[in-house]
């Protein structure tokens, strides 16, 4: 029983062998079987087991590095153009940083009380000039800038989206205790990032209204840090 169980074994790893190999002659494929062939003619089956094991374990490792080979040679005609990109270094201060970035500004709907709605233009984003680009992290050349800013905040009723970075929607302002001003760092790493970086501060009312510390205005005080651009 144990004889006619490893001879199916022996069949099953043929057609495995015989699916993962290119090129192999029948002289190579009887060698790899030798040992394991030997054994079982001999009832050796413990050593047959062990050959058996080892044989399926370099089919394993050959799949793998099969499908390991054919990840790594896919290259597409963007990733082979990136990869050639010529990429300028700019050291970002204070005395430069408006020269390559902008305060985004969007119209945000004010609902009144009585419910009348008029358009506020808020800080929203710290954007990149649209005649640069940004180099992709993929090209191991990652932009860090630092900066300190100051806000004017106010407390109001507000919709914001589901990540808590973008203002939907404000209303009335809201009575709450806290500083009208406030200072902040931000990182920057992309062409465009929500001066809410971290999201969003606020509450909700026990009515279920939400509560949000909006920046009316918003200040770059310092910056410091190394801008990577694709050159044209």
């Amino acid at each position: 029983m144990k004889k006619h169980f490893l001879f199916c074994i022996i069949l099953v790893l043929c057609i495995a062998l015989s699916g993962c190999n290119n090129g192999d002659t029948t002289a190579d494929t009887d060698h790899k079987y030798s040992a394991l062939v030997s054994a079982i003619e001999a009832e050796d089956y413990p050593t047959a087991k062990g050959e058996f094991d080892s044989l399926l374990n370099e089919i394993i490792a050959e799949q793998e590095g099969t499908e390991s080979g054919n990840d790594s040679s896919t290259a597409t005609p963007e990733s082979e153009a990136l990869s050639d990109a010529k990429i300028k270094t700019v050291g970002i201060t204070s005395k430069n940083f408006f020269d390559y970035f902008y305060i985004e500004k969007k119209n945000v709907p004010f609902v009144s009380k009585s419910g009348k709605t008029v358009n506020l233009s808020l800080p929203a984003y710290i954007t990149l000039k649209d005649k640069y680009t940004i180099a992709p992290a993929s090209l191991k050349k990652e932009t860090q800038i630092a900066i300190e800013c100051t806000t004017n905040l106010s407390t109001r009723y507000a919709l914001a989206d589901t990540d808590y970075k973008e203002l939907l929607e404000i209303g009335e302002l809201v009575d709450a205790i806290y500083e009208p001003t406030s200072s902040k760092t931000m990182t920057l790493n992309s062409a465009r990032t929500s001066v809410y970086e971290n999201g969003m501060s606020g509450y909700t009312t026990t009515d279920g209204r939400n509560v949000y510390y909006i920046f009316d205005t918003f200040e770059i005080d310092r910056a410091i840090g190394t801008l990577y651009l694709l050159e044209d």
